[in-house]
């Protein structure tokens, strides 16, 4: 009997030598527009290749941008504001492909996801406060207390405000059910500088390239070029993310 307590003792001692690995939170990503990824894709990258599970949520359906009126002057005038939406948000879901997160974990605000609708719940240039917090309540309802990030966009923040982006920072910033949270911006000179390594920042070009792609008898119509190209370019190749 003695011997089998001292065995137990020492089986038990055995496994609690092991140590135990702490479950890391998930990463929710919030994006105001598709190809905001620009100022954090290289940092999505290392959260995926850290292991940790990353989920992006894309919050509005991008299809106000005039883009879409420059390609209905080109001749292409089946470009609805539903299939605007859908075209940028293939963008969007390669891109984030590149970058490693899962098909599945790319998540859109408004009915019908990546394929678009005639009725979005959240418009880019509209969005507001009451919005962002309905977001917020389904994403913590799904993900608790995770780790959520957002891209900088006050005039403060960022070299480039906008209202979309400034008040989902806001609204993620004052949200107290959330612990952890952390904003990208495209400022130099606030926050944070990380250096990406040479995979990550290899990952960042790829993903950021699938915004240039035009191929049109493939829907392929380069909107994030054809919107914000100089900055794209700059972010393919720039060494470091800025983190506030």
């Amino acid at each position: 009997m003695f011997v089998k307590k001292i065995l137990l003792i020492l089986l038990i001692s055995f496994f609690l030598s092991f140590p135990v690995k702490a479950v890391e939170k998930p990463i929710v990503v919030f994006l105001p527009h598709q190809d905001d990824e620009m100022v954090l894709a290289g940092a999505i990258a290392n959260y995926v290749a850290e292991g940790r599970e990353v989920y992006t949520v894309m919050v509005t359906n991008g299809a106000s941008s005039y883009v879409r009126e420059m390609l209905m002057e080109k001749g292409y005038s089946y470009i609805t504001k539903v299939l605007f939406a859908y075209f940028r948000n293939n963008e969007y879901c390669y891109s984030m492909q590149h970058l490693g997160v899962k098909p599945e974990n790319i998540y859109f605000a408004n009915p019908k996801g990546r394929s678009g609708t005639k009725n979005p719940l959240f418009e880019d240039g509209t969005l507001t406060t009451a919005q962002v917090e309905r977001i917020l309540n389904r994403a913590y309802e799904k993900w608790g207390d995770a780790v959520y990030i957002g891209v900088a966009g006050s005039e403060s923040e960022s070299n480039y405000p906008h209202p979309d982006h400034a008040v989902l920072g806001k609204t993620i910033q004052d949200y107290s059910k959330i612990n952890e949270k952390y904003f990208y911006t495209d400022r130099s000179d606030l926050g944070e500088k990380i250096k990406l390594s040479a995979d990550a920042l290899q990952k960042k070009y790829d993903a950021l390239q699938e915004y240039f792609v035009w191929k049109p008898t493939e829907r392929r119509f380069a909107i994030g070029a054809n919107s914000v190209y100089e900055r794209l370019r700059f972010w393919q190749t720039h060494s470091f993310e800025y983190r506030i």
